[in-house]
């Protein structure tokens, strides 16, 4: 038995394409330990999931996020890349945490996406994060030369105590030389690595789907990324991709690493509460509010 720990829905919006209910449906259905929510740089999908906790009580429900990573949420300038970073809450806490890194990044990150530095992630309580290093569009998978990404996975590591390398089980020589790189890297830093499919649509026939979102979202008659692999897989599926990369061993403990981090999680429950609206101060000239908001 294993958990997704990097999870999309339609509230990725454009990118995503099955419900928060789909997706726990099929976690159901392959029995999986845990389902971790990392929506794009957002968490409006965590009460949705949150509402479905007791339909679906087998799977245990991680709130997270897909981080956007910048060196520097001051700069605007197009040229100033952006990576991508699983951030998952280990506790109550770290769902806190994790609000505030999102607000930083709406607040006062965004430029094209809510940018955030890794040091912004770190100051809201390391101790309560776990920390995945992402698909593609890491900053590991962006810089090419090695040894400045081993000092890049010390660095994490330092940062953040929960610090896992990903590697993700697609069929493309691209992820492929990745996820060697990555076990390369695992290999030189002693870091755990746990095996992901990047879900983007809960069934691998609802690929299908979610590549028209795509081409919406991009404006273009084809899609221009790769989405091969991006649905929830059974461990079979996954040995079946991963085998012939890094090993039967490899991904053997990369699939029982993902119940590792499942582990280490503890079972956090939404605080739901009645809503709550602004107090607003009348000013003494005005004898109510009806007439306040009339002027």
């Amino acid at each position: 038995m294993s958990s997704s720990l990097h999870t999309h829905s339609y509230f990725s919006i454009l990118d995503g394409y099955s419900s928060p209910e789909e997706n726990l449906k099929r976690a159901s259905e392959l029995n999986l330990r845990a389902l971790a929510i990392t929506e794009h740089g957002e968490l409006t999908s965590w009460p949705y999931y949150a509402e479905l906790k007791d339909k679906y009580p087998n799977v245990r429900q991680l709130y997270g996020i897909e981080a956007y990573e910048c060196e520097d949420r001051e700069i605007k300038d197009p040229n100033n890349k952006y990576y991508h970073m699983i951030i998952i809450a280990r506790n109550e806490e770290g769902r806190k945490a994790i609000n505030r890194i999102s607000t930083l990044g709406q607040l006062h990150g965004f430029y094209s996406k809510p940018r955030v530095t890794r040091y912004d992630i770190a100051k809201e309580g390391a101790e309560n994060l776990v920390i995945l290093s992402a698909c593609l569009v890491s900053r590991l998978s962006r810089t090419e030369d090695y040894n400045t990404c081993l000092e890049m996975v010390r660095e994490y590591k330092q940062l953040f105590p929960y610090y896992f390398l990903e590697v993700q089980a697609h069929n493309n020589e691209h992820q492929e030389a990745y996820n060697k790189k990555i076990m390369r890297l695992a290999a030189d830093t002693d870091t755990p690595v746990v095996v992901t499919n990047d879900v983007h649509a809960a069934t691998k026939e609802d690929l299908y789907y979610q590549d028209y979102f795509l081409r919406i979202a991009q404006d273009r008659e084809t899609a221009s990324e790769i989405y091969d692999g991006c649905y929830m897989m059974s461990d079979e599926e996954i040995h079946a991709i991963l085998d012939k990369q890094i090993g039967v061993e490899a991904t053997n403990q990369c699939i029982k690493n993902t119940d590792m981090v499942a582990d280490l999680c503890e079972d956090v429950q939404m605080p739901w509460h009645e809503p709550e609206l602004p107090k607003i101060e009348i000013p003494k000239q005005y004898s109510s509010s009806s007439e306040y908001l009339r002027d």
